[in-house]
């Protein structure tokens, strides 16, 4: 676990000997050591995702109050992805993709008519 590095997913409040809170901002890199707290707490701080091993999404400012959360945002980049794609495909003459348990018109004319 000490060599591995760690970012807070959340809003995580500390306080320090004096009784000063300071509030850590997501993306932050953290460690057990910077939060002051114990291994129980850590591990709780693990489970619950406020604290990851993988970095705060890039694109992602935990300044902004109308910041995406980072499940927002990787549904946004998702639809953007496919709406790009789904241009360039008709850009070069591709058809756009039929949604799943729907039939286009000339498909579902070919299917009816007797053999």
């Amino acid at each position: 676990m000490a060599d591995e590095t760690y970012y807070a997913w959340s809003f995580i409040k500390v306080a320090d000997k004096d009784g000063n809170i300071e509030r850590i901002k997501p993306g932050t890199e953290v460690t057990e050591e910077s939060l002051g707290t114990t291994d129980e707490h850590w591990d709780e701080l693990l489970e619950s995702g406020a604290v990851r091993s993988s970095e705060w999404p890039g694109g992602l400012s935990p300044d902004n109050p109308n910041a995406y959360s980072p499940n927002e945002y990787r549904l946004m980049k998702l639809r953007q992805d496919r709406e790009k794609l789904e241009e360039e495909m008709a850009g070069v003459g591709g058809e756009q993709p039929t949604p799943a348990g729907t039939t286009t018109s000339s498909s579902a004319s070919s299917s009816s008519e007797p053999k």
